[in-house]
C-alpha cells in the first residue's frame, strides 16, 4: 500500500494558497506519530513573511467596495497595531488554527465574527446605558435577536439585524510571522473544570511553563464594510461605523484581545483608498465621456459641432472656414448669425478694420452669400 497521506511528498511553490497548505498539507517527522516541536516549528516557518497575491488582493477588496457602496453602505480600512490571531479555535495539528479566506489565501474576518464583537463591545463596553430600554432596543435592532430576547427588551418576534456585516478582507498582502504562548497552567486547564475543589492541581503560576506555537499575522490592513438593510437604517451608519472603530480599538478582535492582540487602527488615508478613489473618478470620467459621445450621435452634424465647441464664436467661425460642416455649412452659418446677434456681436455696418466684431461677421456673410 503506498504512503499515507497521498499528499505527503507534495511540491510547495511560492503563490501557493496558504491556506490549503497549513489546512491540509501538515506533515509528521513518523506518520501515526505525535508532532514533535521541531516539526512544528519548521511547518511554521513555511508562512513567515507575506502572504496573498497583491493583484488578487486588490481585485477582490476593490468589487467588495463597490457592492458596500451600490447598496448604501460605507466602509473604512483598519489596520493592526500590532499581532492579530482569527480563527485560533478552529482544529489543527498544531492545536492552534487559522481562519484561511477561501479565493484569497490570506487570513481574514468572517462578517459573523465582526457582527459578534460588534455586539459584545455595544453591550459591555461602549457609553450606551443599558438601563435605558430604547439603548437597548437600538442594539438588538441593529445585531439581531431571538424571540426570547425581543420579549424581554418589548420587540415583537425575531430579527437577523437591520445591519449588514461583510468579511473584514486584507487589501493588500498580509505579514505573517510564528509566535509562542507559555501557559503555566496547563494541567489546571485540562482538569480543572473536574476537579474545581482539589487541592493538589490550583490555578497556581509556579508550573512549568509549556511554549505553545501557532501562526499570527504580524502586519495588516483590513477593508471593514456595513451596509443597511432598508432605508430607515442608512441614518445609524455613521455611528455604527464610530462603533465599530472604537471596538477594534478599544477591545480587538480575534483571540488572545486580552494580552493586547486583534487591536486596530482607523487608516484613513490607506493608498488603497487613495487609489480606489482615483479609479473611481477615472471610471465616472469615462461613463460620462461615452454618455456624451452616445447623445453627440443623436445630434445633426451642424448640432454636433456646435455641441462640441459650444458657443466659442472664434472657433465656430474657424471650423466654418475649414469646411467641417461641410455641404451645410450655409445652415451653420445661419446658426453663428443668431449666436452673434443674441451677444450683440454681429456688426453688417461696421469697418472690418477697425472692428473685430464686424471683421466676424464679414466672415459669415461670405458663407450666407449676402
Amino acid at each position: 500500500m503506498g504512503e499515507l497521506p497521498l499528499y505527503l511528498r507534495h511540491i510547495q511553490t511560492k503563490d501557493m494558497h496558504r491556506g490549503l497548505l497549513f489546512d491540509k498539507f501538515f506533515y509528521y517527522s513518523t506518520l501515526g506519530e505525535k508532532a514533535g516541536e521541531n516539526d512544528k516549528k519548521g511547518f511554521l516557518q513555511n508562512f513567515k513573511g507575506s502572504c496573498g497575491d497583491a493583484e488578487s488582493i486588490k481585485s477582490y477588496a476593490t468589487k467588495q467596495l463597490n457592492l458596500i457602496e451600490s447598496i448604501g453602505g460605507t466602509a473604512m480600512i483598519f489596520s493592526t497595531q500590532w499581532h492579530f490571531v482569527t480563527g485560533m479555535g478552529i482544529d489543527h495539528p498544531l492545536e492552534n488554527g487559522m481562519a484561511w479566506h477561501h479565493t484569497l489565501g490570506t487570513p481574514y474576518i468572517a462578517g459573523s465574527g465582526v457582527k459578534g464583537m460588534f455586539r459584545a463591545y455595544l453591550w459591555e463596553w461602549s457609553d450606551v446605558q443599558k438601563e435605558q430600554i430604547q439603548q437597548i432596543q437600538q442594539i438588538l435592532r441593529w445585531c439581531g435577536y431571538t424571540k426570547e430576547e425581543g420579549k424581554k427588551y418589548g420587540l415583537k418576534g425575531e430579527s437577523t439585524g437591520t445591519l449588514i456585516f461583510f468579511d473584514a478582507i486584507p487589501v493588500e498582502p498580509v505579514i505573517l510571522a510564528p509566535d509562542v504562548m507559555t501557559p503555566h497552567m496547563g494541567d489546571w486547564y485540562e482538569k480543572g473544570g473536574e476537579e474545581q475543589h482539589n487541592a493538589d492541581n490550583p490555578p497556581a503560576d509556579w508550573y512549568n511553563p509549556v511554549p505553545v506555537l501557532f501562526l499570527a499575522v504580524k502586519k495588516a490592513s483590513f477593508l471593514f464594510g456595513i451596509a443597511p438593510r432598508n432605508e430607515e437604517v442608512k441614518a445609524d451608519l455613521k455611528d455604527a461605523m464610530k462603533y465599530l472603530g472604537e471596538a477594534l480599538e478599544f477591545v480587538g478582535a480575534g483571540a488572545k484581545t486580552a494580552a493586547g492582540y486583534g487591536r486596530f487602527d482607523k487608516a484613513e488615508n490607506h493608498k488603497f483608498l487613495t487609489q480606489y478613489q482615483k479609479d473611481k473618478e477615472q471610471a465616472n470620467k469615462i461613463a460620462l465621456e461615452r454618455e456624451k459621445a452616445k447623445e453627440l450621435e443623436k445630434l445633426s452634424p451642424v448640432d454636433r459641432i456646435f455641441a462640441q465647441i459650444g458657443d466659442d464664436i472664434a472657433n465656430l467661425i474657424k471650423a466654418l472656414e475649414e469646411d467641417k460642416f461641410g455641404d451645410d455649412r450655409k445652415n451653420a452659418a445661419l446658426k453663428i448669425k443668431e449666436l452673434m446677434e443674441s451677444k450683440k456681436d454681429w456688426d453688417p455696418n461696421g469697418d472690418p478694420n477697425k472692428s473685430k466684431s464686424a471683421k466676424r461677421t464679414k466672415k459669415v456673410q461670405k458663407f450666407l452669400g449676402e
